[in-house]
């Protein structure tokens, strides 16, 4: 390679020895040989699965985000009448916004981003915190761990987003997938503790 400076020859040098520690030239099996040019071979391959992974993970949010969104104002629009329903913070985090974003600016990785849901008696601002008389729930995408192995032997991994999750608590991992539901509608059937405090709530003026 021309026009290295020293110091950018010993890393070429450093990157061509592990790859060749780690994939070393094959001789009879057919195995491709790795050459210098195999750097940019790897890094391609890498971008492609990590290019495929985000696409798939972008489109699959311009489909879920609004999806949730309208399952959500089905939902208030049914319990509005008797309680207040709040989405986030007061702070105005953990909103369909915030859990977007926090999609959309990491594409690849796995994230905790999650909506937070607050019902609270009829009237009652977001920050009312009386115990025993709020209940809350939560929304998020669910993803699974895809990965590749790369010419150098390299294994490279990518969230893939899979589906909408409803459920009780912001991190379903800490207390099972089994209690979460990909409809809005279907968790409230499902969670006699959320009808229960709604009823409750609903009657406390």
């Amino acid at each position: 390679m021309k026009n290295l400076t020293p110091h950018q020859q010993q890393l070429v040098d450093e990157m061509i020895a592990e790859f060749s520690r780690i994939n070393p030239k094959p001789s009879v099996d057919g195995k491709k040989r790795f050459s210098i040019a195999s750097i940019d071979e790897c890094n391609q391959e890498k971008n492609r699965f990590l290019q495929t992974m985000a696409a798939h993970n972008r489109a699959f949010l311009e489909n879920a985000m609004p999806m949730m969104i309208e399952q959500f104002q089905e939902f208030e629009k049914e319990f509005s009448e008797v309680v207040s329903i709040h989405i986030g913070t007061t702070r105005g985090y953990y909103t369909f916004d915030n859990l977007n974003d926090s999609l959309l600016n990491n594409l690849n990785g796995s994230s905790l981003a999650y909506v937070q849901i607050k019902i609270v008696p009829k009237g009652k601002p977001k920050d009312y915190e009386e115990d025993g008389k709020i209940a809350k729930f939560c929304a998020g995408i669910k993803s699974s761990r895809e990965s590749t192995t790369i010419l150098s032997g390299e294994k490279v991994y990518s969230a893939k987003y899979e589906s909408i999750w409803w459920g009780p608590n912001w991190n379903p991992s800490n207390d099972g997938w089994e209690k979460t539901r990909e409809s809005l509608d279907e968790f409230l059937q499902s969670s006699e503790r959320l009808q229960q405090s709604i009823v409750k709530i609903s009657n406390i003026k």
